[in-house]
């Protein structure tokens, strides 16, 4: 999958600062706002349009394309992502994505991957 960002190409380099940080100690980081999930109820598959999700969940951090299968057409796919981070010697982190497939204008689905990391540094 190719993804683009509204920040341009200093999305990757933030988000590796913010986890260094909070790696060396400097408490609590976070990147990006957490995807309101809640509000993909009111989406429906096919009728939902790009105005329909940009009313629900707002401006994407980014939009790429993807194929998920060579029989499947081609579907855009906008970037929904948050990462929070705290501790110093042990690490807590907390990532949330959430990636919307629009196919000819439509919403398709989409995936949600919530994810928690605890690391010792010691």
């Amino acid at each position: 999958m190719r993804r683009t960002s509204k920040r341009g190409r200093r999305s990757a380099p933030r988000l590796v600062l913010l986890l260094c940080a909070a790696l060396l100690g400097c408490g609590t980081t976070t990147y990006g706002v957490p995807p309101d999930v809640s509000r993909l109820a009111a989406l429906r598959r096919g009728e939902s349009t790009k105005a329909d999700l940009l009313l629900a969940l707002g401006e994407p951090d980014g939009r790429g394309a993807a194929r998920l299968a060579p029989a499947l057409p081609r579907e855009d796919v906008w970037v929904y992502q948050s990462v929070r981070t705290h501790g110093v010697l042990s690490v807590h982190m907390e990532s949330e994505m959430l990636l919307v497939l629009v196919r000819d204008g439509r919403y398709e689905g989409h995936l949600w991957l919530p994810s928690t990391i605890d690391a010792s540094l010691r």
